[in-house]
């Protein structure tokens, strides 16, 4: 018997399809991608927990204090629910994602877009401090800004591949 198709071999030796239904069959392919890719949310919401009281770059500064807590904690809880979203495979996992990456693209763009975040963030890091001497802070700058557009790239690659591979959501009734 195939354990792909479910066919069977005849006496004859010929392959005659199966009539029953596989289990197998019935997964929609990139699933296994997609609760792989929800299971790192986890780790990162968890870490995003694991956080709360860190400072973040926001609007030219490195925020702390109740910002800081609120920020983290957001993205803690989204972090969170797109993981178990996207494990799952409900259709609110495909909608939360998916305004996840509208979020994320946001907060991005605004680190993108502003370089005084990015000179608080390099500054709060200390590598300013320790290699600015070694290394022209502008060129630390534009590796921070290279660093965090290919990230945006990366999630906008795979929130494609979830638009793409949208069906394996739909087994439960996505409208």
């Amino acid at each position: 018997m195939c354990r792909f198709c479910g066919a069977a071999k005849s006496a004859q030796g010929e392959w005659a399809p199966s009539n029953r239904s596989i289990p197998a069959l019935n997964r929609s392919k990139g699933g296994s991608t997609i609760r792989i890719a929800g299971g790192f949310f986890l780790v990162s919401g968890v870490v995003s927990i694991a956080s709360l009281n860190s400072a973040v770059p926001l609007f030219g500064a490195m925020r702390s204090g109740s910002v800081a807590l609120y920020y983290n904690l957001f993205y803690a809880v989204l972090f969170l629910c797109i993981g178990v979203g996207l494990i799952i495979g409900h259709a609110w996992g495909y909608r939360i994602f998916m305004a996840g990456t509208f979020i994320y693209s946001l907060d991005g763009l605004a680190f993108l877009l502003n370089k005084n975040t990015r000179n608080a963030y390099l500054a709060a890091s200390g590598v300013t401090r320790d290699v600015g001497s070694l290394i022209d802070v502008g060129m630390l700058d534009q590796w921070v800004f290279i660093a965090s557009a290919v990230s945006l790239v990366c999630w906008w690659g795979f929130a494609c591949y979830v638009y793409y591979r949208r069906d394996y959501f739909h087994k439960l009734n996505m409208r």
